[in-house]
């Protein structure tokens, strides 16, 4: 028989052989995923490398200095890499023993010795891949997350003749340094060295969930939702590893640190907190432009359109109902699910959001909360360096409740609430629109130089659409089209809107489909009208290289009648005042345009399908503030005017239709998904239902 002492002894014996057994299967059973086995482990790490290549440089050695900094990067990146994997397995491997040990610990020691234990662990399994190591200094470890070897290695690229390689160098450093206007220049000057457009760049750094992600959206776009499927949820399981890499490296953060009465836990566990977000913010940035809020409701929504084009309806449904998790009040999204929930194939069934996806949105809530009760606690007297730290640390732990509040923790309501913007990035990949089968066939008519707005994102295409498609969309608006549609809410007489010379006369969307019911117009007419305005938005899309989805705002075909009697031959005329289409020109004064009702502020885009030719006058014009005008396009059929609508930026009107009639698909888009035309997937769904009845046949179109 034992005593108590004695059998308390013997327990915390065992306890710590399980633990020393834990940890050797782990080190000889560790096998990290994905590693380079080429890799050569270097003697120097990337700091010493670091250190030599700039000493190379500064001597004007720069095939040596090249040499020495591409180790360095390699280095730098494998040496994470292992860490990551380590840090993950040890946690993974003591979670699963957790209880073996929860009964004799409590509290803080509970999470002390599970802490004190994975730390060991994974230090173990990283000297067995990298060496004995020396802690590299945070300010050098700071280096590399901003990229400034690449900074150095541009330049010794452009001195040894590798000017594509510069090229791509300098692109790599400016997407974390968007500012470095020397820089831009490089690059402007390195490209024009080898004939090539900023079209070409490549990121060295590029993550591959975000290379991934650009393929299932080319996919996505050419209507292969097979591929886009299979490209989106690869690239969505990466994101996750990538994230959960990313975030496992924190714990590293402070290994040069010393505990000292002023670096106590609380600071400590708040610089991680930061840097988990610093990683979230890392992973979700593509081409220089952070998606912090809805990078993953993005995947969410691809998805549940891809899986819905091919008949997966459960599967569609399940990411339709994660998305709604991240975005609840998105209406679009709810109309989708109203439909899904009445399919046949979810009779009976219950839909479970992506359990990935909602631990992932947990963390993300509850990060969010740690950081707004941290911020209610003052921290010890420090040093001014522990000061500067904690400054930055704590103005990121700001931004994290501010990248919610604007995201998806918190719903959009009112016009006076800012849309969701994406600028354009600095270099802009103007081919993009070629890749893409479904509008490729386009030709580029007038870019922004010819049309006398550089910088100002206007563009004119051709052959956007085929005669026969102009003539029966000309046929379907002469047929169906009211007169003063569109402008009886705020006009007092909307069938002369602007002039007294001309009638206007239009039919929306629902209009269209509302005729099909009333036999004045055919299913096939009334699709054509839904495919060549999706047409549209994925040229405006396409060409302006936006990252998220251009959503509609509203779709009007239209058409002017000239009053030829109340003209006067040789007089002119203004079928519409120059205006902007999401604010009021001069409203606040001359050269002003505030973004505020009645305008239709949440419209970022517009495009417009010309449809005939046979007129007199219609010119469309760019003009600017003072009525000068910029550039005029004369319209004809299959011609496309496409633009962004930025406060005085990209001004336009319309000259007088002087004999004829001049028709016309003008469609207005918006980066926001709760400003989205009302009602366009529930009359899209009416017309199916419609073709369905008709045809027997359940031909799936567009949501």
């Amino acid at each position: 028989r034992y005593t108590f002492r004695e059998m308390e002894v013997i327990k915390k014996i065992i306890c710590h052989l399980v633990f020393i057994h834990i940890i050797y299967l782990v080190i000889v059973n560790c096998n990290i995923e994905n590693l380079d086995l080429n890799y050569t482990s270097n003697k120097e790490t990337y700091d010493e490398l670091y250190t030599n290549a700039l000493k190379a440089y500064n001597e004007d050695n720069y095939l040596l200095a090249t040499i020495y900094l591409e180790r360095a990067i390699s280095d730098y990146h494998h040496a994470n890499e292992v860490k990551a994997q380590c840090r993950i397995q040890c946690d993974l491997k003591f979670k699963k023993v957790q209880t073996l040990y929860s009964n004799y610990f409590n509290g803080e020691l509970d999470y002390l010795h599970y802490f004190i234990k994975v730390k060991s662990c994974s230090e173990l399994c990283a000297e067995k891949f990298l060496g004995r190591r020396q802690a590299v200094a945070g300010e050098i470890r700071a280096l590399f997350e901003k990229r400034e070897p690449y900074n150095y290695i541009q330049y010794c690229y452009y001195k040894i003749g590798e000017i594509e390689k510069a090229a791509n160098a300098a692109f790599t450093y400016l997407e974390v340094n968007p500012n470095h206007t020397l820089m831009q220049e490089n690059i402007e000057i390195l490209l024009k060295k080898i004939g090539k457009d900023n079209s070409t760049l490549r990121s060295q750094e590029e993550l591959p969930h975000i290379t991934l992600y650009k393929s299932a959206e080319a996919f996505y776009s050419s209507g292969n939702m097979e591929r886009c499927i299979t490209d989106f949820e690869e690239s969505m399981n990466l994101f996750f590893k990538q994230l959960q890499k990313c975030q496992s490296l924190c714990e590293y953060q402070s290994e040069d640190k010393h505990i000292s009465f002023t670096s106590t836990l609380f600071s400590h566990f708040k610089s991680i907190l930061s840097c988990r977000h610093n990683c979230r913010k890392k992973m979700t940035t593509m081409d220089g432009k952070q998606y912090l809020s809805t990078f993953v409701p993005y995947y969410l929504h691809y998805l549940q359109y891809c899986y819905f084009k091919v008949g997966e309806m459960i599967k569609a449904a399940t990411n339709a109902k994660t998305y709604l998790e991240f975005m609840p009040d998105d209406p679009i999204m709810m109309s989708n699910m109203n439909f899904y929930v009445k399919q046949p194939a979810l009779k009976g069934k219950k839909l479970v959001p992506r359990k990935r996806a909602m631990r992932y949105l947990r963390q993300y809530t509850m990060e969010v909360s740690l950081a707004v009760i941290s911020k209610g606690y003052a921290l010890p007297m420090m040093t001014d360096a522990e000061e500067q730290q904690a400054k930055l640390e704590e103005e990121n732990l700001d931004s994290v409740y501010k990248e919610v509040e604007a995201g998806f923790m918190k719903s959009k309501k009112g016009d006076d609430l800012p849309n969701e913007d994406v600028s354009p990035v600095q270099y802009r990949n103007r081919a993009r629109w070629k890749n893409n089968q479904a509008i490729n066939n386009s030709k580029l008519h007038l870019d922004e130089v010819s049309l006398n707005g550089t910088g100002l994102e206007r563009v004119v295409f051709d052959h956007v659409t085929s005669e026969e498609e102009c003539n029966q969309l000309m046929d379907l608006a002469k047929k169906i089209s009211v007169t003063g549609d569109g402008y009886r809410h705020s006009h007092q007489d909307p069938a002369r809107p602007f002039t007294e010379k001309e009638v206007f006369k239009g039919v929306t969307l629902s209009g269209a489909v509302d005729a099909v019911v009333a036999g004045k117009a055919s299913v096939e007419e009334a699709e054509l009208y839904i495919n060549v305005s999706e047409r549209l938005r994925l040229l405006t899309q396409e060409y302006f290289d936006m990252k998220v989805r251009l959503n509609f705002a509203f779709t009007h075909l239209v058409c002017r009648y000239a009053l030829e009697d109340a003209i006067t031959p040789g007089e002119e005329h203004i079928s519409h005042p120059i205006h902007s289409d999401n604010c009021i020109l001069n409203g606040d004064g001359n050269g002003t345009c505030p973004k505020r009702s009645p305008a239709f502020t949440w419209r970022d885009y517009s495009a417009l399908l010309y449809l005939n030719d046979d007129f007199e006058g219609g010119e469309f014009i760019f003009a600017n503030s003072t009525d000068k005008i910029q550039a005029q396009v004369r319209p004809k059929c299959g011609r496309v005017v496409a633009f962004r609508s930025k406060g005085l930026e990209n001004l336009h009107g319309v000259l007088g239709v002087k004999k004829g009639v001049r028709c016309a698909l003008p469609i207005w888009f918006t980066l926001s998904t709760d400003k989205s035309e009302d009602g366009r997937a529930a009359q899209i769904i009416r017309l199916f239902k419609i073709k369905a009845e008709k045809t027997e046949i359940n031909k799936k179109v567009e949501l």
